[in-house]
């Protein structure tokens, strides 16, 4: 079963608000202060990456752990909503879902990653 990862998950949520606060500010600022130009188009930019970070996390999902349904190991990830393939750094196996994993239907084995040359 997919689980938000609530530490990561907080983090950028505030990190995104900040950043769109401060660019709001830039522009309030840059307005009462009688500036232009680079001040306001510097605090647009910051807000819509800012807010725009945070409605697209909103509306993808945040961070997720689930565990791998070949050895249970945590398998992290962003966009907890949409469908998504992985692969498994504990055991190589390919995992498939959204709300929750499952093993990969047999095929070709592909690269898991330069880990698994290692190992």
């Amino acid at each position: 079963m997919v689980v938000t990862d609530v530490n990561r998950d907080k983090f950028v949520t505030y990190y995104l608000l900040t950043i769109g606060c401060v660019g709001a500010g830039l522009i309030a600022a840059a307005i009462a202060l009688g500036r232009g130009g680079y001040a306001i188009g510097g605090g647009a930019v910051l807000m819509i990456a800012g807010f725009g970070g945070f409605a697209g996390k909103r509306a993808q999902g945040g961070f997720a752990v689930a565990p791998c349904p070949s050895c249970a190991a945590p398998l992290k990830f962003q966009f907890s909503k949409t469908e998504r393939i992985m692969c498994c750094e504990a055991c190589d196996a390919w995992s498939e879902g959204t709300e929750t994993m499952a093993i990969v239907p047999a095929g070709p084995r592909a690269f898991c990653g330069w880990a698994s040359l290692f190992r």
